[in-house]
């Protein structure tokens, strides 16, 4: 009897622990520590990815990192959805101060950054129990070069890293950065046109003072052909095409990589069910032998009981069984 027992209460702590270890714990809301003020009021907004060929975007509400608009990723598996939650910045401390530049303005602080973000913990993408992602805060200079050939700073901006879901891509200017970066420069100012003098306007040359040159026809300005016109408008024809069949294959994916992920979902949480019944099923026919052999025992006590009873009253044969 005592076996039994002791062996229904293991089966009972196995089965605790086999379900422990296959729900995916969503965890405890963590106390958050303390944030710079200047860094929290610094990074709220829109950021954009710093390389030129990925336009994800991110925004950050408070200390709530959400994504606008994510490159699909075909390495990780899943890529987020719009308004999808990736990280929390859980504090945000200065690591050092950097001298400027660029003479006149001042210097600038750098942060290190304390985070939860949406990770693959080997079975599922969700949020990180625990602040277990970096990131950080730098201060950059950009460069032109000058004249002679010396290169000289030209204006200064910062680059947001943040790990996890976004790590490989988790580096972010802000949008007017990234567009003055890798922008087109902006055209060259034309040169206004020299004023000319006409034979009925202009003054009649002194005599004995030679005649000033006639100034060269003003061939600055150059007058866009039809033909250049008709280039430019295909060209920007094209790259629309490009950039609407770019869209559209990233909505696909998107909503490829949102199914699948809902599937794995649905799996694990069958894949759960399925554990937790057959568990509850073993414990059921474990807890059903315990009962059966309690009774078969209090049977035999019951008879060895009118045994002995029959036994004292004078009936022999009962005596010694």
């Amino acid at each position: 009897m005592f076996g039994i027992d002791r062996m229904a209460r293991m089966l009972r702590l196995l089965g605790l622990a086999l379900v422990a270890q296959t729900v995916v714990p969503v965890g405890p809301a963590l106390a958050q520590d303390a944030i710079n003020p200047a860094l929290l009021e610094e990074i709220q907004g829109s950021w954009v990815s710093r390389f030129d060929d990925n336009d994800t975007e991110i925004i950050i509400e408070g200390r709530e990192v959400r994504v606008v608009r994510a490159k699909p990723s075909r390495s990780l598996g899943y890529t987020p959805a719009p308004g999808d939650l990736v990280v929390i910045i859980t504090s945000g401390t200065v690591d050092q101060q950097i001298k400027s530049l660029i003479e006149g303005l001042p210097d600038r602080k750098t942060y290190r950054i304390r985070s939860r973000c949406v990770s693959n913990h080997g079975n599922t993408w969700r949020m990180t129990d625990n602040p277990d992602c970096s990131g950080y805060l730098s201060a950059n200079t950009y460069f032109v070069r000058g004249s002679g050939g010396v290169d000289r700073p030209a204006f200064e901006y910062r680059t947001l890293s943040l790990s996890g879901l976004l790590h490989g891509n988790g580096e972010f200017w802000r949008p007017e950065v990234k567009r003055r970066i890798f922008g087109p420069p902006p055209p060259a100012a034309a040169e206004p046109p020299r004023p000319r003098t006409t034979p009925s306007t202009a003054p009649a040359p002194s005599a004995g003072t030679a005649a000033a040159p006639t100034p060269p026809e003003d061939t600055l300005s150059i007058p866009v052909t039809s033909e250049q016109e008709q280039r430019e408008v295909a060209e920007r024809e094209r790259l629309n095409r490009e950039q609407a069949d770019f869209g559209t294959r990233q909505l696909a994916e998107n909503e490829a990589n949102r199914r699948a992920f809902e599937q794995a979902l649905r799996d694990r949480e069958a894949t759960i069910a399925k554990q937790k019944a057959d568990y509850e099923a073993q414990l059921a026919a474990v807890e059903a032998e315990r009962l059966r052999r309690e009774r078969e025992y209090a049977a035999k006590m019951a008879q060895w009981r009118a045994d002995v009873e029959a036994c004292k009253n004078g009936d022999k044969s009962k005596c010694g069984k």
